[in-house]
């Protein structure tokens, strides 16, 4: 295969050599090409279905992540009536 580079690409192809960050061109496609695998691997992968105890377990820990010390709020401020008014 074959690839075209623009100017710009080589130009900062050139740069990334002399800077140390690679070697040869080779090792930029490289990296390029490893991105985009893992952006595929990303885009493709689906958690894995929880038991019903991993999902127990998940849910008490985000139910425990919320404060305790918050006001209790009255009758009144939970009723219909307070709603609507």
């Amino acid at each position: 295969m074959t690839i075209q580079l623009k100017p710009e690409q080589e130009k900062v192809i050139e740069q990334a050599i002399l800077a140390g960050l690679v070697q040869t061109p080779d090792e930029v496609v490289e990296a390029g090409v490893e991105t985009v695998r893992q952006q595929l691997e990303d885009l493709n992968a689906t958690p894995a279905p929880m038991t019903a105890d991993e999902w127990i377990a998940k849910f008490r820990e985000w139910a425990h992540s919320h404060p305790t010390d918050m006001p209790v709020l009255s009758d009144y401020a939970i009723s219909r009536d307070s709603i609507y008014k």
